[in-house]
């Protein structure tokens, strides 16, 4: 319960400001539902046509004069990620900081458009680091695109669609671009109202050990200038082990600042122990200074383990954002740690530099 005072702050805060954009905060500042900018109705991965020239046009500090589209065909599409880092980690205590560089993301999208705007053949596959196919499934959608089927192997519909799948509310979670899942997925869009229900198997992708299966369920209500939603997800295992989480989520674009919020929690029932449950908390904030240079600062909150005082970590991170020119993105930021003071690790405090290029 301890972070429900966090959650009240935060809930004040959405109800006081302003916009998300792409990445989330995207959406907010736009209005519109992932699936205007995203080929997989469910956010993330390869964009759309519109998608791209948003990205092409709205964004860059000097927009690009010849828009790349449709690359290969109309009925059959490439697009593509790379993110590379130069990262250093100030640790305290004796232990020696570091400089590393790093290739965060390398990943390539293929969409096959059997029949356009009916039926698609989607996959997303990542080179770096190391090789793995992160989602590969099929789709069918009716004429209105009211209503969608995928199955395969996809992310799982909950909470905020962030990129960075180290904010604690991706990691602690484990619903992240890290783990995709096999199974089926139905998905409903109706005006202001966006809903994703999936059965999956539970296992990350890995093999599956028994008959019991991961339901996932996510609804948003989604308007102009703010949005607000929720999502749950129960992951029954062997043994009378299993994992229960819920999640609370909103956008508000107000005063030309994009806002995000999403307050989780997640409860671990292991046989022969007690149940665990972890509180978590997401704040965003995203402001485009002048045209091309966007501002994000974040604050995050969790407690592993709500029965046991002093084991809160939080981080603050600040972020400048720079699109000097179409498909190529600059970024520079920090991100302060504060945990437990015992461990070095939960108190490294980050900076970094990062180039990230797309289309």
């Amino acid at each position: 319960m301890k972070a429900l005072y966090k959650l009240a702050a935060a809930l004040a805060l959405v109800l006081t400001t302003n916009a998300l954009q792409a990445e989330p905060y995207l959406a907010v500042r736009t209005g519109y539902k992932c699936l205007a900018c995203h080929v997989n109705p469910a956010g993330g991965g390869k964009r759309t046509a519109f998608g791209q020239i948003y990205g092409q046009t709205a964004m860059p500090a000097k927009p690009g004069t010849s828009l790349m589209t449709d690359v290969v065909s109309r009925y059959l599409d490439i697009g593509g990620d790379l993110r590379s880092s130069a990262t250093a980690s100030v640790i305290p205590g004796d232990e020696e900081d570091q400089l590393a560089f790093t290739t965060d993301r390398a990943t390539v999208y293929v969409e096959a458009k059997l029949i356009p705007e009916r039926l698609t053949l989607y996959l997303d596959q990542r080179f770096a680091p190391g090789m793995s196919s992160r989602e590969a499934w099929m789709m069918a959608q009716t004429e209105d695109k009211q209503w969608f089927v995928k199955a395969g192997s996809f992310y799982l519909p909950y909470g905020l669609r962030l990129e960075d799948d180290s904010a604690f509310i991706r990691e602690a979670t484990g619903v992240s671009f890290n783990n995709a899942d096999n199974g089926i997925m139905l998905g409903h869009d109706k005006g202001p109202w966006s809903t994703r229900f999936s059965i999956t198997n539970g296992t990350n992708g890995g093999a599956e050990t028994n008959k019991d299966k991961q339901a996932s369920l996510r609804v948003a209500y989604i308007r102009p200038k703010w949005r607000t939603g929720m999502s749950g997800n129960v992951n029954p295992g062997a043994e009378g082990n299993s994992r229960t989480m819920y999640n609370i989520f909103g956008g508000l674009n107000l005063w030309s600042i994009e806002w995000l919020a999403e307050m989780d929690w997640v409860t671990d029932k292991v046989s022969g122990s007690e149940d665990i449950t972890q509180e978590i908390l997401f704040l965003e904030a995203n402001k485009e200074v002048i045209k091309g240079h966007n501002m994000k600062v974040t604050y995050e909150f969790l407690d592993p383990d709500n029965k046991i005082n002093e084991d809160q970590r939080n981080r603050t991170s600040l972020i400048w954002e720079y699109t000097p020119i179409p498909l190529m993105q600059l970024r520079l930021g920090t991100r302060i740690a504060d945990g437990i003071p015992q461990n070095a690790a939960q108190n490294t405090d980050l900076y970094f530099a990062q180039m990230h290029v797309w289309f």
